[in-house]
């Protein structure tokens, strides 16, 4: 019998590999490229952040920044970059652009920064919070101020005066009766004067006991400063952190010595439009009885709620 002879295994496989090979790239060409497209957003975000930290001035990070701030949900991935940093400067931004952002996730992200060892990281978070309007970090913020850290309870204090609720009212009243550094006391009577409602008179008329020096300028000088100390502006007004413009264009920042309890008079005067003489001991007492008697009488029949 003939025998019918196959052709070589190879000839009649190499084909099939050929084909197989090439379909596989293809595929893998497919998946890079929609991994590229669905992950574009969070890359451009981490390169944003990455110039943010390599930029040159202020000009250049102020707009990657808010490229950032403009990002939506995939700035998280910019922003956790920047928290990692360890300049205290990239963990403002990040504190900054974490106010633009309305998820829970930038927010537990905020709560944390609480806790961070540079005072305007701290402050930045806790005004981050309070723009958000929300009222269960009234406690959070409370501790902060009772803590030994007076920059911690200066940037509770803006927090509250950002809140401006009844229960943030009633928190710096409570806040009032603490002790604490002069500066943070500033930050407090700041805050109620901020606020301006006459529900902060009885926290001022306490603190209009506190007789201690203090040299701390008031909000509105630092306010300026700030704003003397940076030519470029954020969303929302926000200004950016470093790079102080040229001397001559700053104000003074020569603040003049005044007692804790001449701010509060001040604070006072503004708030009920009475400004009596407070020369004398006696004066001072007259002015007390004044202040004391506009707000009885304007007292709520209710205490402010949450």
């Amino acid at each position: 019998m003939m025998r019918m002879s196959l052709p070589p295994k190879s000839t009649a496989v190499r084909p099939a590999r050929r084909l197989s090979v090439g379909a596989c790239l293809i595929i893998a060409t497919l998946l890079v490229c929609g991994a590229a497209l669905f992950f574009r957003g969070p890359i451009r975000a981490r390169y944003w952040a990455e110039m943010i930290e390599r930029a040159p001035d202020a000009a250049q990070r102020a707009r990657y920044v808010t490229a950032l701030c403009n990002a939506g949900d995939d700035a998280a991935w910019g922003i956790d970059r920047l928290l990692r940093s360890a300049s205290s400067e990239s963990r403002q931004l990040a504190a900054i652009v974490l106010q633009h952002q309305k998820t829970a996730a930038a927010r537990e992200r905020l709560l944390t920064l609480l806790s961070d060892h540079d005072d305007a990281v701290r402050e930045l978070a806790a005004l981050g919070l309070a723009m958000r309007g929300d009222a269960s970090i009234i406690p959070r913020l409370e501790s902060m101020y009772a803590s030994a850290d007076w920059r911690s309870g200066s940037a509770a204090c803006v927090a509250l005066e950002r809140l401006g609720t009844p229960g943030a009212i009633a928190a710096l009243e409570r806040l009032a009766h603490l002790s604490a550094e002069p500066p943070a006391r500033a930050a407090l009577i700041d805050a109620l004067d901020g606020i301006r409602d006459r529900a902060c008179g009885p926290a001022l008329l306490i603190l209009l006991a506190d007789d201690r020096l203090c040299a701390t300028p008031a909000r509105s000088q630092q306010r300026l400063d700030r704003l003397f100390a940076s030519g470029v502006t954020l969303p929302g007004g926000l200004a950016l952190p470093g790079d102080a413009g040229p001397p001559d264009s700053q104000p003074s920042s020569a603040p003049t010595t005044h007692t804790l309890s001449d701010r509060a008079a001040a604070a006072l005067a503004r708030l009920t439009g009475l400004d009596p003489e407070r020369a004398t001991p006696a004066q001072r007492d007259a002015a007390a009885a004044a202040w004391r008697g506009w707000i009885e009488a304007r007292r709520p029949s209710s205490a402010p709620g949450p």
